[in-house]
């Protein structure tokens, strides 16, 4: 079972502008522990949503850090964006439990933030939730104009 805490008002607003703008998502709660072992748990519904839009499938990846695959991903603010990748893998350690950690992720986000990723071409984007005003930081365009440099998002589902 998945455990993350209820959305509290300001997050349930951020959902509710990705269902209005018909985008897909996936949220996950990060913890202290995730935060100081720079790893999540890649829980059901990030697995699936991975799978689904053609990510990565965990069920045919190896163990062990040669296996590690990379991703191209943009940690949005309300602000700007700034381009890292999301390392997919299953450790050595026990039963390779699919992980995933996005790369300088701790500049931005908290213990028991949630965030969605989002996914455009392949390219993952991470929005924390918990901080930032989806509206107001996509009021700049129909694209997401963000300080005069256009930004892809996700596809809209029609």
């Amino acid at each position: 079972m998945i455990h993350m805490r209820e959305y509290n008002p300001f997050e349930k607003k951020n959902v509710q502008f990705l269902v209005n703008k018909r985008i897909d998502y996936t949220t996950i709660q990060i913890t202290q522990t995730g935060i100081n072992k720079s790893t999540l748990d890649a829980t059901a519904p990030v697995r699936s949503f991975f799978k689904e839009h053609g990510i990565h499938d965990y069920e045919h990846q190896l163990q062990g850090p040669d296996n590690k695959i990379f991703k191209e991903t943009y940690i949005l603010t309300e602000t700007d964006f700034y381009k890292t990748q999301t390392a997919l893998y299953r450790p050595v350690t026990k039963k390779g439990d699919p992980r995933l950690w996005i790369y300088g992720f701790t500049k931005y986000a908290h213990p028991d933030d949630i965030f969605a990723i989002l996914v455009n071409k392949g390219i993952l984007y991470v929005i924390v939730l918990t901080q930032v005003d989806l509206e107001k930081a996509f009021a700049l365009g129909p694209r997401g104009i963000v300080r005069g440099r256009r930004m892809p998002l996700p596809n809209q589902r029609t």
